[in-house]
This record gives C-alpha cells, structure tokens and sequence, in this order.
C-alpha cells in the first residue's frame, strides 16, 4: 500500500489505516452503522480505458490512489505497458485517464514498472516509475512527472542517472510531497538510493543511502515543513534515515533483531504536526512463528524504545495515519479479517477486530483517516459466501459493519483515501477476461 502520503498535510490525505496494541481481548466498540455521519456509495464504476492488450505487457494489478485537502483525487496504474493516471474532480466526476509514461524506444516489451503516486493538500500530483532498456545494471531508468492546476502536466524527467556506486535493476521505486511541492524519491538498487525535488529548480543528483544487496521493501514519507525519514529492510533489521532539507540525509539507523525478533514486509510511518513520527513494523521470531505489529515513536530527536501493539499470530501488513495531535490509528490484516488499534497521546490502547472478515487477501488492506480522526479501511475478500470489494468506516470512535461496494470473484488491491469532509474513494483492479481494469467507488459524505 505506498501507497502514500500521511493524512496531517501530505501524509494523513493517503494513508491505509489499522490500529492495534498487545493484548488478546477487544477493547473496541462493536460496529454500529448509526454512529456514523449520513453518506452513501455512490456506485462503482470504471475508470481505466477499455483494455487493449498487448503482447508480454503488464496488466494493472496495484493502483495507487491519493486524495488532496478539497476532495480532488489521483488514481495510477500500470497496463499495456503505459502508465496512465486519472483524476477525480468533485464537481466533474473522474476525468478521462490519460498516459503520462510509456516504453523507453528500444525497450522489450513488459520492462517497465507499476508507478509510485504523491499527492499534497493543494493537489500538486508527483508520478514515478522505471523502465529498462537494455538487460544489465546501469541500464536502469527512473522517471517523474509533476501535475499542478495552473500548468497542467510537466514534461518527463529521466531522474537518478547519475547515481552513484554500482547499480542494479530497480526495486520497488517510492515518492513523498510537502505541501509547498518537494519531493523525494527512493529506490532499491544494490542498496537504497534517493533523489530530492526542489520546487521550482528540478531534480538534484542521486543520492547513495546504503550499499549491499540485502536492502529491501524501501518507502519514503515527509512532514509539513519537508522534513522526513526513508524506511527499508535489511536482513532481520529495520533500517531508518532521517531528511532534513538543510542539512540533507542523516546516517541510518538500524534496529537489530534483539531477543530473536527480526523485522520482515514494509515500515510505515506517520507524522503529527509538530513532526514527531510514528512508525510501526512487523516483526517475527522466525519464518513459521508467530509474528506481531511493533511501533516506536520519533520525538525531539530520540526514538523510543520499540513495543508490540498486537498480540503475536499470523498478522502482517501494517499500516498507520495520524492526526495533528498525535492521535491515530494502525491497522494490520490477520487470518480472521482486519485489525486495528487506536492511539491517544499517551500511546497505544487494546488491538480489536474492525469487523469480522475471514477470507481477506491478507495482503490487500489499505486505509486512510483524516484530520478528524475518521477512517476508511478497504480489502479485499476472496472466499464465500462474500467475494470483492470490503469497507468499514470508522467515526466518533466506531467502526461501521462490513459493507460490500463491489462484489465479485476478480476484484483485488484495493487503495482507499480520505479527506477532512469524510468523504472516500476506494480504487482496485478488477480481471476483465485476460486483462485488468482499475475500478472505483466513491462515498458521498453528504458535507459541503
């Protein structure tokens, strides 16, 4: 799930969402629909172009989505070998899509890889993704595309070229924007490499955080004043490097597998408004045991010490948004449906179930909150008697029962995003015979 940005400003507008905390009971209220603001779904639809195969061409497996502070929204995809992008426009609905990114001249066919979305507050859009041109490291290219309402689209920059130290193919490319439009950009390449946006002078040089070929699962997050961290993997550990856009990247950090615990999958990580940072991971005492949801808290330049937040079981994916005072939420995925965990300032409270949903993709939960602490968590269920498209919404503290806004067998990797009317969309692929088309579905808030 970059899935994307924390909802505060650039982060809680895109965020996937589950809160939890040790212990096996649930402390959470039972879902209640009537606790909720009146809204609807307005119906899903698609927003992707009939798709027009080509030979050996990705299908749209993994769309992202984000949301910006007046309900506009960006949705992302990889299909016949062409990036494309479409806009949600309150008032119009969503805009034709349209490609931003194809095949390099000379390339294969099928070497180009699924894009990396940002969104700030006031909508500027920064899209990232890579091809390769010829087989071999060093042949590598990454590029961006920026979107903003006075001038529309900018044209293609081939950025990272220079680089520096040996390279290898592409891994998992991830973007971040501030409100006032810089960017960073990171990527897996015989380690992690990363690349700033300045807003109005362009790109800068690459930037080499680490070097090795055991660096994995990179992402990229930055607060309201441009200040930010890149997470990744190495082997049982987590990896963290702060940004400041004085005095540039400091050294990583590397938390270690201390009483057997390693960290495995993505770290995520949020900001409230003074930017103090929370970040969760899973973390296991082995392939085939148990693992739990961590958490640790950056705040006046100390990380705190590490703590489970959920009881150990088959739990992964874990995902967390803030709000401006440091409350928020995490949520994860479990053999028996979605969790979730809630935080106050003075931590984590009791990890609970959101609803019961047996049957979902364990590794296609996202979900987004807002400025006022409601949430959109959306899944993806793959086992009868319900198939397609799950949400569950959470307001004044509640979350709602499971409501199915697509059903059927070929829907998949859903994105959800929120803005601060409470109002969401939700984004996924769906097979359509030997292709994907990306749907959406919208709910209506029915606040102005």
């Amino acid at each position: 799930m970059a899935r994307a940005l924390p909802k505060n400003a650039v982060g809680l507008l895109a965020l996937v969402v589950t809160l939890g905390s040790v212990g096996c009971g649930d402390s959470s209220p039972s879902p209640d629909p009537s606790a909720t603001p009146a809204g609807r779904w307005v119906g899903a639809q698609p927003i992707g172009n009939p798709p027009e195969p080509k030979p050996n061409c990705s299908l749209g497996l993994s769309p992202a989505l984000a949301m910006d502070a007046r309900g506009g929204a960006t949705a992302a995809w990889l299909s016949d070998c062409s990036i494309w992008v479409a806009r949600y426009e309150p008032v119009q609905g969503w805009l034709r899509p349209e490609i931003v990114g194809s095949l390099p001249v000379g390339a294969p066919a099928n070497w180009i890889w699924e894009p990396a979305l940002a969104v700030n507050e006031a909508g500027a859009t920064l899209v990232v993704w890579t091809t390769q041109v010829t087989a071999g490291a060093g042949n590598r290219q990454v590029w961006a595309r920026t979107w903003e309402s006075a001038s529309g689209w900018s044209a293609a920059d081939r950025i990272g070229d220079r680089e520096p130290g040996p390279g290898s193919e592409i891994d998992n490319v991830k973007a971040a924007l501030d409100p006032n439009g810089n960017g960073l950009v990171i990527w897996g390449s015989d380690g992690i490499v990363a690349v700033r946006r300045v807003a109005g002078s362009g790109w800068t040089a690459a930037e080499r955080l680490s070097l090795g070929i055991s660096e994995f699962n990179p992402n990229v997050f930055l607060d309201a004043s441009g200040r930010g961290f890149a997470v990744w993997n190495e082997t049982q550990t987590a990896v963290v490097a702060r940004f400041d856009p004085i005095t540039g990247w400091e050294a990583p950090i590397r938390f270690g597998n201390e009483d057997g615990w390693s960290f495995g999958g993505p770290g995520r990580l949020a900001f409230d408004r003074d930017g103090r940072a929370v970040l969760v991971w899973n973390r296991s005492r082995g392939r085939l045991q148990p693992s739990s949801i961590w958490s640790t808290t950056f705040d006046r330049g100390v990380w705190a010490t590490w703590m489970a937040i959920s009881a150990p079981g088959a739990v992964q994916d874990p995902h967390v948004g803030l709000v401006s005072t440091g409350a928020g939420l995490a949520a994860w995925s479990d053999t028996a449906g979605p969790f979730f965990a809630r935080r106050e300032a003075v931590g984590w409270g009791s990890a609970g179930a959101v609803v019961p949903a047996s049957g979902m993709d364990p590794q296609a939960l996202d979900l987004a909150v807002n400025e006022e602490a409601d949430g959109i968590l959306a899944w993806s269920r793959t086992s009868e008697p319900r198939v397609g498209i799950e949400v569950s919404r959470y307001a004044n503290g509640r979350w709602t029962a499971a409501e199915t806004i697509r059903a059927g067998t070929s829907s998949r990797h859903p994105a959800a995003a929120l803005d601060g009317c409470g109002n969401a969309i939700v984004v996924w692929s769906e097979y359509e015979g030997e292709t994907v088309r990306i749907w959406a579905n919208r709910f209506d808030a029915a606040c102005r």
